[in-house]
């Protein structure tokens, strides 16, 4: 009784610790997120068409560049956590404290998680009426929407964690970007539609269902926009979620690795 006790109180603390952080930090992130918007309308709404993108492209391409945006952030955030178990920063103090390290970790994955959606959530929303998208966006379907794309992030957020955990700082700095990051984003639907790239090649599409970003976006756009023009949703979801069960189990190697051999 005493450890679930404390481990509620130690959530509870750092979670608060956080919310001061992101106080001090909205207008910052309200920044970033017009400065975003206004290169994603530019690129996405203008430059590609004019280049010969059909119009058709500029709903599931958006939504593929909110989830580069989001994979940028926890890039950053996950460097900072490699620089922090090198210098034997904050993390070894929270480790210490009279709670599991498994809250603690649940907790770094709630506030990254937090911290990606004050940029991704607004983002998407208003590029959504900005480009004039014609999108399902009742009460009840903008729900699911942010449902889905929160548990996308959090995905993402655990991913983050999990590199920092899994190399030191010279691999982490040398090797991240061409051998983890890009094979993931590149091999995905990110950029394209998936059924797009059924028609050219079969043995591509399946192989671009090994990433977690060709179902991250697809089951947004399946939300977003007609659904028998993407992969459907519960295909997205069903397989986001064994992968998820496989990167917890991941990041739970690492840690134990890295910092709690006795996790």
């Amino acid at each position: 009784m005493n450890n679930i006790i404390y481990n509620i109180g130690v959530f509870r603390t750092l979670c608060e610790r956080d919310i001061k952080i992101f106080r001090h930090t909205l207008l910052g992130t309200f920044i970033d997120t017009c400065i975003t918007l206004a290169f994603e309308i530019l690129l996405v709404g203008y430059l590609y068409p004019a280049m010969g993108m059909p119009s058709n492209y500029i709903g599931p391409l958006f939504v593929g560049s909110i989830f580069f945006t989001a994979l940028n952030i926890a890039f950053n955030t996950s460097i900072e956590r490699v620089f922090e178990l090198r210098e034997h920063g904050s993390i070894f103090y929270h480790i210490s404290l009279p709670c599991s390290t498994f809250v603690v970790f649940i907790q770094y994955i709630l506030s990254i998680t937090i911290r990606i959606l004050l940029l991704l959530g607004p983002l998407l929303f208003l590029g959504v009426r900005l480009l004039s998208l014609t999108a399902h966006t009742n009460f009840v379907s903008a729900l699911g929407i942010l449902i889905y794309l929160s548990f996308s992030v959090s995905f993402i957020a655990t991913f983050s964690l999990w590199l920092a955990y899994f190399a030191d700082l010279e691999w982490y700095i040398d090797n991240v970007w061409p051998r983890i990051l890009a094979p993931t984003l590149d091999l995905s639907a990110t950029f394209f539609i998936w059924k797009s790239i059924l028609r050219v090649s079969t043995v591509w599409a399946f192989i671009f269902l090994a990433s977690p970003f060709t179902h991250m976006t697809e089951g947004l756009r399946s939300l977003l926009f007609a659904p028998s023009d993407y992969l459907p949703l519960s295909i997205c979801l069903v397989a986001l979620l064994a992968m998820y069960v496989g990167l917890i189990w991941l990041l739970k190697r690492a840690i134990v690795k890295t910092i709690d051999p006795v996790l």
